[in-house]
């Protein structure tokens, strides 16, 4: 007959399991409580801490650095009060932060996204996605770098409230304009023709403004001698001009001549390079120069 006693050896290992068994139990809820107070408390420090400074950073115009205090203060691990602030103020200071959008292009004149955005020295964006980036309100430095090309920089200043504002840039090479001279080109002096064209004609008119004073002087001149002792006087007052009196009046002709004769010249030349130059100042096929010599002026022109 069986015996209903069980096994000596395996009714003496079973008080050892369930005690072991227990053990293990009593040191994860000691080690459970030690670890989760000192967990919640550096939660409630960190909310506490960030419900204040979001606070005061605000107040500064430091919206940025507000704003990253009340996503730590608004999470669902702070308290209630302090997790319901948070979310309302994150919600306002959202409304009140400005933002800017870099649209840029490339070396090759289309968009790329190849675009490093400094403002201040501090990289904003080490690329573009095409979403705002958050700035604080007031004036910023911005410096854009691209591959291959040089950084491009811009003054500018956001407002409060102002979203999504458009700053452009360009890194592609500038092309010449249609009609602009290549880079090293000699060129003339702009319009030289027609400048030296009114200078001349305007010496030329000048003397024959001289002219018709010293004519109408030597005239006026020449007939009060003629009528006083001249042909045309009475007798015996008739030839009796001194050849002095003759003599300054035929000077003054003279001089009057002269004056007629060079302003004459020098007003036909003057008229001559305005011409030149309204002739050929659409397409600048003309270049010309006036020079001054000992045997008169000269005029050369270069087409």
């Amino acid at each position: 007959m069986a015996s209903n006693n069980p096994n000596p050896a395996v009714a003496d290992r079973r008080p050892v399991c369930v005690r072991r068994a227990t053990v293990h139990a009593v040191l994860l809820g000691i080690a459970a409580a030690l670890v989760s107070p000192r967990a919640t408390s550096q939660e409630k420090d960190a909310c506490t801490t960030s419900y204040v400074e979001s606070q005061k950073l605000k107040k500064q115009g430091k919206l940025k650095a507000s704003r990253e205090h009340l996503l730590v203060c608004a999470s669902a691990s702070c308290s209630g009060f302090i997790q319901s602030d948070c979310a309302d103020w994150l919600g306002d200071l959202d409304a009140q932060m400005p933002s800017i959008v870099i649209v840029a292009t490339g070396l090759d004149g289309k968009d790329t996204a190849q675009v490093e955005v400094r403002d201040g020295g501090v990289v904003v964006a080490s690329s573009l996605d095409g979403r705002p980036i958050l700035l604080d309100p007031g004036p910023h430095e911005l410096e854009m770098v691209h591959p291959g090309a040089p950084a491009r920089r811009q003054s500018i200043l956001v407002r409060e409230g102002e979203k999504s504002r458009r700053v452009e840039v360009s890194f592609a090479k500038e092309q010449p304009a249609v009609g602009a001279p290549a880079p090293g080109a000699q060129t003339s002096p702009p319009r030289a023709l027609g400048i030296s064209g009114i200078v001349i004609g305007g010496v030329g008119l000048a003397a024959l403004g001289a002219f018709v004073g010293l004519a109408v002087t030597g005239t006026s001149d020449f007939d009060e001698l003629d009528r006083t002792c001249g042909s045309l006087a009475p007798a015996p007052a008739t030839g009796t001009c001194s050849e002095e009196d003759v003599s300054a009046v035929k000077r003054t002709l003279t001089i009057a001549d002269v004056f007629l004769g060079a302003g004459a010249g020098l007003a036909a030349l003057g008229a001559t390079l305005l011409i030149v130059d309204f002739a050929t100042a659409a397409d600048g096929a003309a270049n010309g120069r006036v020079v001054a010599g000992p045997d008169g002026v000269s005029l050369t022109v270069r087409f």
